[in-house]
């Protein structure tokens, strides 16, 4: 299936502009102020312009290649966390976060089953470590979509036969893996999702 995103990117008006600035960057050159004011602002463009001048100050020229586009790479991973923005458990969870404040379980038990009270405690460390991500934001917040992604990713991906397994145990479908035979049949199913699971290049 063709990556819609990828095309409709190009037709960004900002698109040249970005990629003109992208390459500039690659070929450790500064872009021009106007550009980066173009996209930025004069403010940031100025802000940017020195940490670039710094950053590349003393360094080698080296003769980078971007990566090409993959039109028809698989979508698996960003259809997934699209699907995730738009459930409301999700978002309390998110919401949380990014306060530094405690999600509820029931929000949890959604994405992480008979696991959701070790996930808790693990984004209690984070929370009352204050972690935070360079961006400023909780460090909690990363991993919590990553893995709630992980695992719609994976359950988009099931045979029909394992989603039947994924019930719980009074028979009725689940979005998380708590029925008995679920937890006795998903172990060796993560241990090789890594066969499968889209790479962030072909995305």
């Amino acid at each position: 299936m063709i990556n819609t995103d990828l095309i409709n990117l190009k037709l960004n008006k900002n698109y040249k502009i970005a990629y003109s600035i992208l390459f500039n960057i690659l070929e450790n050159k500064c872009p021009a102020l106007e550009l980066l004011e173009s996209l930025y602002g004069h403010q940031k463009a100025s802000k940017i312009t020195e940490m670039l001048k710094t950053y590349f100050a003393g360094k080698p020229a080296v003769n980078l290649k971007p990566r090409q586009n993959n039109y028809n790479g698989p979508r698996d991973i960003i259809l997934a966390r699209s699907k995730l923005e738009q459930t409301e458990n999700y978002q309390n969870v998110h919401k949380a976060l990014l306060l530094n404040k405690y999600p509820e379980i029931t929000d949890l038990r959604v994405f992480y089953g008979d696991y959701a009270d070790f996930v808790i405690e693990i984004f209690g460390m984070y929370i009352e470590l204050n972690l935070k991500r360079k961006c400023d934001i909780s460090a909690a917040t990363h991993l919590n979509r990553v893995g709630s992604m992980v695992y719609q990713a994976i359950l988009a991906r099931l045979k029909p036969e394992m989603r039947e397994s994924l019930k719980t145990d009074s028979g009725n479908a689940a979005s998380c893996p708590c029925g008995t035979d679920a937890r006795n049949q998903l172990p060796g199913f993560l241990r090789s999702m890594v066969d499968w699971l889209p790479s962030k290049s072909s995305i």
